[in-house]
């Protein structure tokens, strides 16, 4: 059983109550069990009131639990039997993630982006771009007071939330983030300030066209920058995170705040009103059947590798793993699992979507040269160049120590294609390269949302051939993201029962790929 930060005050109350309870039950019943000293009838009465109300109790019971356990933003998970046990482990959560992914998130899920207002105004000029924050910056001062009930001249625009006079009596301002996040995160007034951040902010994001992103009725195309922010002001919070997410760092600076109208950037998304990542993660996404996705015994075990897959991406080491000298970002256990399928099937083709930096099918036509597979060939799309210069690909991120490119073994079995995978032009060529092939695999690694999975299933994972796999790689994402390949799997085995069924015996305990195995049997 894991526990993430048990509150120990809730614990101590709750015991109470439940003692307060059974001594009431007991004085009841004592005189059935033959304990001895009988209850005067006033005690009897008494104690039958208090079980009379016991179901009220109970229900006032689990919501303290829940509300205690909520004021340090951390979970409490729940095994199996629900009984203590001094083995029991505690994780705070923001302490596993850190403060920017406890609050956003471990990896780019973006609700909607905006762009940079020299993108949308190349001809801004800095005084321009000044007036603009300041106004900006004024607004998010005045609303931060509103909020807090206290005179705009006691908020500092460069001190960041908890700092601020406001909190004096509840923080030293010395604090570190990891420290400060989780109550602040179970503060209804912080809350309140999330919700408000959207509304103030909204009439200051547009998109490249110089509309404003709310689209209120009274907003017109922005000709000039020093529109902004005089649209659209009477936006509600609820429209604005409907229709443009939460700011990620409402604890921030508000200077900090009023940069990202200039800078442009990417706001998080709902998550079903949770004040943070963890909190969603902890309430939706463990100790949920319906979210068990790897292959194990129980809810706890599931709960262990899931938190071992967070760190694994939120770390980045798959930007750390080589394989010839080439990044290769395939988690260690499923690159076992699939050059076992190369081995045994012996494929004549591997269609890979989604190349990166080369690193998989330099991988793949190693095992293919190991295994003799002389006549075995890889192709594989990406829209972006497999390498440049040092970097190859990922904005650069990824650090190439050679060209895949021009390495023996992908001069003679990899055919890259570089364009969009479901473009009908891109897809031709790969179908041509498949035309008379006896075994065709299909491995799909480009974007992870559900609508391009959806379509790369319907058009590549069809040209798999009878006893053949189609792997959807980074099954994960719809765990921790918003949606992605899992819902895109679900749907496409449902409108096609027959043809595949789902290898739960290819997933060694902690894959990328859970349910992502799909054989075709027809």
């Amino acid at each position: 059983m894991v526990k993430m930060s048990l509150v120990k005050d809730a614990g101590l109350v709750c015991a109470g109550m439940l003692t307060a309870l059974l001594g009431a039950m007991l004085v009841v019943y004592a005189p059935q069990l033959k304990l001895g000293g009988g209850p005067t009838t006033t005690t009897i009465i008494h104690a039958r009131n208090i079980v009379g109300d016991s179901a009220e109790m109970g229900a006032q019971l689990v919501q303290l639990k829940e509300e205690n356990a909520r004021l340090l933003g951390l979970l409490e998970a729940k095994s199996s039997t629900g009984s203590p046990d001094p083995t029991d482990v505690h994780i705070p959560l923001v302490k596993f993630f850190g403060p920017h992914p406890f609050t956003t998130g471990i990896s780019y899920d973006p609700y909607v982006c905006f762009p940079d207002l020299k993108t949308v105004f190349p001809n801004m000029t800095d005084f321009e771009k000044t007036a603009i924050l300041q106004r900006a910056t004024g607004d998010l001062v005045d609303a931060l007071a509103a909020v807090h009930k206290v005179d705009k001249t006691e908020i500092d625009p460069q001190k960041m939330y908890h700092q601020q006079k406001f909190n004096s009596a509840k923080f030293t301002g010395q604090e570190p983030l990891d420290e400060i996040l989780a109550p602040l995160a179970n503060d209804k007034i912080y809350q309140e300030w999330r919700h408000v951040l959207a509304k103030v902010l909204a009439p200051y994001l547009c998109d490249a066209f110089a509309h404003l992103h709310i689209g209120c009725p009274s907003a017109p195309a922005l000709e000039t920058p020093m529109s902004l922010g005089m649209h659209c002001r009477d936006v509600t919070w609820e429209q604005a995170v409907e229709k443009g997410g939460y700011h990620g760092q409402p604890y921030a600076t508000l200077h900090e705040v009023a940069r990202v109208i200039s800078e442009g950037t990417c706001m998080t998304h709902k998550r079903d009103d949770e004040p943070s990542f963890a909190h969603w993660v902890a309430k939706d996404r463990m100790f949920n059947q319906d979210w068990k996705t790897f292959d194990v015994e129980n809810l706890e075990q599931d709960a262990v590798v899931f938190l071992f897959d967070m760190l694994y991406e939120k770390m980045h080491v798959f930007l750390r793993q080589y394989w010839m000298g080439i990044v290769t970002m395939q988690n260690p256990f499923d690159m076992y699992s699939i050059q076992d399928i190369i081995y045994t099937n012996q494929p004549d083709l591997l269609i890979e979507t989604g190349t990166a930096g080369g690193g998989s099918a330099n991988l793949w036509s190693s095992i293919m040269e190991l295994a003799e597979m002389e006549d075995s060939k890889i192709v594989t799309i990406d829209v972006n160049d497999v390498y440049s210069g040092q970097s190859a690909g990922w904005g650069g991120r990824l650090i190439a120590r050679q060209d895949p490119t021009q390495t023996k073994l992908w001069k003679k079995r990899v055919q890259f294609i570089k364009g969009h995978t479901t473009d009908p032009v891109i897809f031709e060529q790969v179908k041509k390269a498949a035309e008379g092939k006896a075994k065709v695999m299909v491995t799909l690694d480009s974007g992870h949302h559900k609508q391009l999975v959806a379509e790369e299933l319907k058009l590549y994972c069809m040209l798999v051939t009878v006893g053949e796999y189609c792997v959807v790689e980074d099954m994960k994402m719809s765990r921790w993201h918003s949606t992605g390949p899992y819902e895109a799997v679900k749907e496409f085995l449902a409108e096609h029962p027959d043809l595949f069924v789902i290898d739960r015996t290819r997933e060694l305990l902690y894959t990328h790929h859970a349910m992502g195995y799909l054989k075709r049997v027809k």
